[in-house]
């Protein structure tokens, strides 16, 4: 009997134990899974799962985390009357848009929950609102306070918190629950870095790299911190900063093919096209072959003006990329590989027009004006002034003032005097206190009459003048109007209005070797002495 007795307790003691390394197991999975270390969660969760209804849930969850969807919903389905893994199936119902449904069955949920499983259904329930799309945060809001009500929890509030985040207008009661969060953890890393997401989204980068970094103090193996450090501090133009915390995230994250992906990102964004290209064609090798892959890898040969390399790439991630993830930048950047591409040249321009159909933005003058600017830089006026009559054309109200001068500089550099001159009228309207758009009309009708001999640009010239004085800023474009009036009263043989222009011609360019031999000419015909000009000498009958 004695020897029985032993034997029992013997075993109950080891039941225990194996209990309690369970439950050890499940909340070290649970903080992987928090910590989006799903790979991690699966390894710990796979052994318990058939025999634990709470790690078959969190077993379904990291499933989900990892975009496997049919698996998730396999795994749910294994423990069909277990409320945590009902709720896990009212997850896959809102992924696949059937949020009707999914809200039918956490309503069933809730209303038929075991009384002494009230608390943690409620909470499971509105987890599912929460952490997917398409449900009724507002009643996610009433089951976590329900909740709270029966057996207040930090996880309850730290969830809470997390579904104000979502409800618009609710980050002031998003960061007060994080902070009910934080009394109640024993290790509140997680709360401050919900924080940290707040103030990230309200892009105060300031506060929300205080936060990350709290968090890290708090729990240096909390991988999440970093990787929202390199994001603010991307934000804030701290590249060397940015790389080095995700490379940090790195380490004490699972270095999934997504987390290398992001790794990839920051080179990128940071400039490092060559590492980047580099780490791309290791990750190709290893077979993650991701769409977004070879656009990064297009994008950052393009950078390194190895057009060859861009366009092998773009093609494959075009050959790849579903439609609906095409952005404008894809067939820009396409475009722009093309016109530096001999032989296919001529096919960009459908592209950048690709580009901007594709583009959601109801002000899209920010698109075409880079793109205009970039050919301007290039001194290529032809395609500059394509893009820059475009924006003034198919974007006016978000048309700005240099956009009229470069559309009209860009057109008349290019011989296009109509189209020079519609945007110089354009500006004089809509500028009229800027004289700009004055002395660009009288200066394309001159084009015109290059010889000065129908006096097409004379009357906007003297607008022009008649604007400006003697404005010493403008003392370049004051001597090419009063260059042309001196050459057109010449032509005409007024050799005194010639005299009298040449003469402030010379004022404006003592240079101006054109204007010293008409004032020399007309001095001689008038008898009339040109007036003196400093550092040009007199011209004498």
């Amino acid at each position: 009997m004695k020897n029985q007795f032993k034997k029992l307790c013997l075993v109950c003691s080891l039941a225990f134990a194996s209990f309690a390394m369970q439950a050890q197991d499940i909340n070290e999975a649970i903080k992987m899974y928090n910590y989006e270390r799903f790979e991690s969660a699966k390894k710990i969760l796979t052994p318990l799962a058939a025999t634990n209804p709470q790690a078959n849930y969190y077993l379904g969850l990291s499933e989900l985390g990892l975009g496997n969807i049919t698996e998730a919903s396999n795994i749910f389905a294994k423990q069909p009357s277990d409320y945590s893994n009902i709720a896990g199936t009212a997850r896959i119902l809102f992924v696949q848009k059937k949020k009707d449904e999914a809200m039918k069955l956490l309503n069933g949920l809730v209303s038929k929950a075991k009384k002494k499983e009230v608390a943690n259904t409620l909470k499971v329930a509105a987890d599912a609102i929460t952490y997917t799309y398409g449900g009724d945060l507002n009643k996610a809001v009433e089951w976590y306070q329900r909740s709270n009500t029966i057996a207040e929890s930090a996880d309850t509030y730290l969830a809470l918190g997390d579904a104000y985040n979502d409800i618009q207008g609710g980050g002031g009661n998003a960061m007060s629950r994080w902070e009910d969060a934080v009394i109640k953890m024993s290790n509140p890393s997680m709360a401050y870095y919900k924080m940290g997401k707040l103030w990230y989204d309200a892009k105060n980068y300031d506060s929300s790299i205080s936060c990350y970094n709290r968090a890290s103090v708090l729990d240096p193996n909390n991988p999440l911190p970093y990787r929202s450090f390199a994001d603010s501090y991307y934000k804030i133009n701290k590249y060397a900063l940015a790389k080095q915390n995700i490379e940090k995230y790195l380490k004490i994250s699972d270095n999934s093919a997504d987390d290398q992906l992001m790794y990839v990102n920051i080179l990128y964004l940071g400039g490092d096209h060559k590492e980047g290209i580099a780490k791309i064609d290791d990750l190709i090798s290893k077979g993650i072959d991701k769409p977004y892959v070879h656009r990064l890898r297009g994008y950052s040969s393009l950078k390194l003006g190895n057009y060859a390399e861009a366009l092998k790439s773009m093609d494959v991630f075009f050959a790849k990329a579903p439609k609906d993830q095409t952005i404008p930048m894809d067939y820009t950047n396409y475009a722009k590989i093309l016109t530096n591409t001999p032989g296919k040249e001529s096919m960009a321009a459908s592209y950048f027009e690709k580009a901007f159909e594709v583009d959601t933005a109801a002000d899209k003058s920010p698109s075409y004006r880079q793109l205009a600017e970039e050919y301007k830089n290039a001194n290529d006026f032809k395609n500059a002034a394509i893009w820059y009559n475009k924006l003034v054309e198919k974007n006016p109200k978000y048309a700005e003032m240099l956009d009229y001068y470069w559309a009209g500089f860009s057109s008349y550099y290019t011989d296009d005097y109509t189209t020079a001159t519609r945007n110089f009228v354009k500006l004089e309207e809509i500028y009229p206190e800027d004289p700009t758009g004055i002395f660009w009309q009288a200066r394309t009708a001159s084009a015109i009459d290059s010889n000065a001999t129908t006096g097409a640009a004379a009357e906007m010239y003297k607008k022009y003048l008649a604007k400006v004085g003697d404005a010493p800023e403008r003392k370049a474009d004051i001597g090419t109007a009063y260059e042309y009036l001196t050459l057109l009263s010449y032509n005409k043989k007024d050799m005194v209005n010639a005299g009298i222009y040449a003469a402030k011609t010379l004022l404006a360019d003592p240079t101006n070797k054109l204007a010293a031999q008409i004032a020399a000419a007309a001095a001689k015909a008038t008898g009339v002495k040109t007036p003196s000009t400093p550092g040009v000498p007199k011209v004498i009958k």
